[in-house]
């Protein structure tokens, strides 16, 4: 799949066990598009996807509560889960993709059925090995690295965020966190060397 260049399209999820499928699913999905030149972004995706809370058990309600602060009574209220594939696959193939931390994101999900982005994006560098390390949680803390980077390296929470932590606002702290990167010429590698 030739790969379209200039915008790097920065995706993540919430999703029902962090052990990925075949234990949990994707609950909600988001994409940010990021200029490459100039760091500016915007929002080109974003659903919640269906669940029946009772398929997904007591433990999965209380992960999804705790981490996203998602509730049961939202999940009724997301889109079919083939429409929201078929959305994210018509904005991502193609294109270059990157996660705050791609393992959680596609190793464990979107990689797979029914997702199936394998060989449909060029996977850039996860995000989190571009951070400076007084912005990474120490080894004994708890805190969600995302948050603790957005915190560090975006003090004045420019994506607006204020404390939500479902997929939209994670992909937008993630692509407020990239603009910074590239901004101040650290998120440059071998893999993104044209």
């Amino acid at each position: 799949m030739a790969c379209i260049m200039g915008d790097i399209y920065v995706v993540e999820t919430a999703d029902s066990d962090p052990r990925g499928i075949p234990w949990g699913k994707v609950l909600q999905i988001s994409i940010c598009r990021v200029e490459e030149e100039g760091g500016f972004y915007d929002t080109a995706y974003s659903a919640a996807i269906q669940a029946d809370p009772l398929d997904l058990g007591k433990d999965s309600l209380d992960y999804i509560s705790e981490r996203y602060g998602i509730n049961a009574e939202s999940l009724y209220m997301g889109i079919e889960e083939r429409e929201a594939v078929a959305r994210v696959r018509n904005v991502l193939v193609g294109r270059e993709c990157v996660s705050f931390d791609v393992g959680e994101v596609f190793s464990r999900y979107l990689s797979f059925e029914p997702w199936d982005l394998t060989r449909e994006v060029t996977l850039l560098p996860s995000i989190s090995r571009f951070v400076p390390a007084q912005a990474k949680p120490l080894p004994d803390e708890k805190a969600d690295p995302l948050e603790t980077a957005y915190k560090k390296i975006c003090p004045d929470d420019p994506a607006g965020t204020e404390g939500k932590k479902g997929a939209a606002e994670r992909a937008q702290m993630t692509a407020s966190i990239l603009s910074a990167l590239l901004e101040a010429g650290m998120f440059r590698s071998e893999y993104l060397d044209r």
